[in-house]
């Protein structure tokens, strides 16, 4: 979740509160809103967050030394990438109950009708994800490595690379995959067919 708020917002009082935002889940995660009776809003165990953040010296000391309040971090419902669809359904623009019975095109036009479509249409006319070495000037990048992940199975106690050379290479050219590019959207309009 951290990873993910930071990937499109670089704030990182919102990337520290995606950190913490279940810090307080305990063993059976929502099954437990369920014991508590909050079975449809699924956000009882939320109600300590505050507390196991706080209870911790290191992450206190942390936040202390960024100049970041426990207020900033505890509640992901103060941060826009959280509540889009949270502020939406305050509003009664959307239901939970639409966003089951709803294609998603037409929650796309629900959104673009209620003050997002910039967002919207800035993803939509998106042509194709490009990728470059050089920093690309004018659009919105993410420049982020990622870890490359592969399976080597075990087989009668040999791993499948010690018996297949075909399998070697398979994982070998995984490995060799540089992600170490800036990723953007090509903004061209798309063409209208």
């Amino acid at each position: 979740m951290a990873l993910i708020v930071w990937h499109f917002t670089h704030d990182k009082k919102q990337t520290l509160e995606g950190l913490f935002h279940e810090i307080a889940t305990p063993t059976f995660k929502h099954c437990v809103d369920f014991l508590n009776g909050d079975y449809m809003n699924q956000e009882s165990i939320e109600d300590l967050t505050s507390y196991m953040i706080s209870s911790s010296k290191n992450v206190m000391a942390l936040l202390n030394k960024d100049n970041i309040k426990l207020e900033e971090v505890n509640d992901y419902h103060i941060y826009p990438i959280a509540d889009i669809l949270k502020d939406m359904s305050t509003l009664g623009i959307v239901t939970k109950e639409d966003l089951y019975t709803k294609r998603e095109d037409e929650m796309l036009e629900v959104m673009r009708l209620n003050g997002y479509k910039d967002v919207i249409d800035t993803w939509s006319n998106a042509c194709e994800v490009l990728t470059s070495r050089k920093e690309p000037k004018g659009v919105y990048y993410v420049y982020h490595g990622a870890k490359v992940h592969y399976i080597n199975p075990l087989i009668n106690n040999l791993r499948i690379t010690d018996k297949s050379r075909v399998a070697q290479e398979m994982i070998d050219k995984n490995l060799a995959y540089d992600m170490s590019k800036y990723v953007y959207l090509d903004m061209k309009l798309k063409r209208r067919i």
